[in-house]
Formats: structure tokens, sequence, C-alpha cells
């Protein structure tokens, strides 16, 4: 799928992009967040779980109540992005940037953050069977073991 098919079938209302191969994608800056209007209105969160968004650039994307569960995000630049409430429950995130971040009450059981950089990264909580391997935390200190 092309960044520009994604976008559109989202504008349109499509919220469920489950097993989508987007890796190398540009989708930076790109607002993939949910608002709860007066709460009448409401809509589904974007679904990414199971999908190839390898190497992709998420850069200050708001992510905020994304489902990705088991998402291939290696090498991803998410720098900036506003992962708040996202579920990434065995996500692989080695070697992704995460620095700068948002991840308050991010689900991270069961990820890996091999050689990942979350240096600056607000609320990052240790869940359950999180791996660490030579990743930076966001005091900027190294951790090599399983968390």
């Amino acid at each position: 799928m092309e960044v520009e098919e994604l976008l559109e079938r989202y504008a349109a209302g499509e919220r469920n992009f489950e097993r989508v191969d987007l890796s190398g994608a540009d989708l930076s800056g790109v607002d993939f967040g949910e608002r709860m209007l007066k709460r009448i209105y409401y809509n589904r969160p974007i679904n990414f779980s199971f999908s190839n968004l390898s190497n992709a650039n998420l850069s200050s994307a708001n992510l905020s109540w994304a489902s990705m569960e088991c998402v291939n995000l290696s090498g991803a630049n998410l720098s900036g992005a506003n992962l708040y409430c996202a579920c990434l429950g065995g996500a692989n995130l080695k070697g992704a940037n995460l620095s700068n971040s948002k991840l308050i009450s991010a689900d991270l059981a069961g990820a890996d953050l091999t050689n990942a950089n979350l240096s600056g990264a607000t609320e990052l909580f240790n869940s359950k069977d999180t791996i660490f391997h030579n990743t930076i935390l966001p005091d900027g200190t190294v951790i090599n073991e399983k968390g």
C-alpha cells in the first residue's frame, strides 16, 4: 500500500490497516490521533497490528490510542511521536528511534527494544517481558538486560 492510499482511506473513515506493508514509508507529522467531542462523537483508533512499518518515518506522528500489536517497527523513526495509550505489545522496535516520544500509558509488554533509542522519552513504563538490550533509556543510560 502506498502512503497516499493509506491517507485517503483514513480520511474516508477506515481505521483497520492490520497487516499492511508500509516499510520505508514517510508518515512524519501525520495525525492518526482520535478525539472524543463532548462524549458524542468517537472514532475508532487506527489499527496497524501485525503490519510492517520497518524503517518508516513516523517522527512527530500522533499515534495516540493506536493498536499496534506485533507490528514491525524495526529501524523506524518515531522521534517526537505521540504514543499515548498506544498498544505496542509484542512489537519489534529493534533499532527504532523513540527519542523524545510520548509513551504515557503505552503498553510495551513483550516488545523488543534491542538497540532502540529512548533518550528524552516521557513516561517509559517497564512492562512485563519488555526486552531491553543495548537500549538507550530516557535518561541516557544504556541497559543491557531483559526487563
